[in-house]
């Protein structure tokens, strides 16, 4: 247990895109990963002048809410996170970070479609979640978790992403060209 603490320690304080995804586990990693990208991540500021925390909400019933739920109580930008799971809409827009747990594409179309243009960071970790209009996704390949950024939409909804995480991606969706790929 300890070793597992200072194994999911040393990864919210270093982003990598090559970290193993299955030792501690793909939701440990995911969700040190979702941490990490609050940090390179800025709201309007008249948004981000007027909470006094930063929610992280979840849509779904998959295995990474119990990780996700272990960064409740954690400080990022001097706000502490909270963990939510909403489904009503209305509650979401509540909410500055959506974790789309959804494997139904018609589902993640439904919850994108009414979040489009609201300054809200949506994130999940299915194919084509970028291509549907989703921001921030989350992959494995060669057993590593790596993860893929749909710029337009991030710009479209008012949030600013730091360059460096852009450097980071395997893959950006951007005006200038609807699929660069590393």
């Amino acid at each position: 247990m300890v070793r597992l603490v200072l194994l999911l320690f040393l990864l919210i304080f270093s982003l990598n895109t090559t970290v193993l995804a299955e030792e501690p586990s793909r939701y440990v990693v995911e969700t040190a990963f979702v941490y990490k990208f609050i940090k390179f991540v800025n709201w309007p500021e008249d948004q981000n002048d007027n909470i006094e925390s930063i929610n992280l909400c979840y849509l779904g019933n998959g295995k990474i809410i119990g990780s996700l739920n272990n960064l409740g109580g954690y400080e990022v930008k001097e706000k502490q996170i909270i963990i939510r799971k909403y489904s009503n809409i209305e509650m979401i827009k509540t909410c500055q970070i959506v974790f789309m747990d959804l494997p139904k594409k018609s589902e993640r179309n439904w919850y994108l479609n009414r979040l489009k243009n609201e300054s809200i960071l949506t994130i999940s970790h299915f194919n084509g979640f970028i291509d549907e209009g989703g921001m921030i996704n989350l992959f494995v390949i060669d057993n590593k978790v790596n993860f893929e950024i749909n710029y337009i939409s991030i710009k479209n909804s008012n949030l600013k992403v730091s360059s460096k995480l852009l450097k980071l991606a395997k893959r950006i969706i951007s005006e200038n060209n609807l699929s660069q790929s590393d």
